[in-house]
């Protein structure tokens, strides 16, 4: 994920989940085996972006090396909850029930 990505994808979460009125998202991580700093922090800010929106995020697809990385890059996710999966995600929303 280079830095050009990372913003278009914060930039369009931020348009699409506001022109939806979403209430909730899962942002999956599943495809990204490298996080940069630049990354991470733009995915931070988008996470914090959408809970000024109102809208509850979760991660998913969190796989032990990208964990790594971001523990070293001294990243934290703190009360964003974080699955394994996506099924798992999904089944521990309250807006799936």
């Amino acid at each position: 994920m280079d830095d050009e990505r990372s913003e278009y994808l914060q930039s369009k979460t931020l348009d699409r989940a506001a022109e939806l009125s979403l209430t909730y998202i899962i942002i999956d991580l599943s495809g990204i085996n490298t996080i940069n700093t630049w990354f991470a922090q733009h995915l931070l800010n988008l996470i914090h972006s959408l809970q000024l929106l109102g809208i509850e995020t979760s991660i998913t697809g969190m796989r032990p090396e990208l964990s790594q990385t971001i523990v070293h890059l001294g990243i934290t996710f703190k009360g964003v909850p974080t699955y394994l999966t996506l099924e798992q995600a999904l089944s521990q929303s309250p807006y799936m029930k």
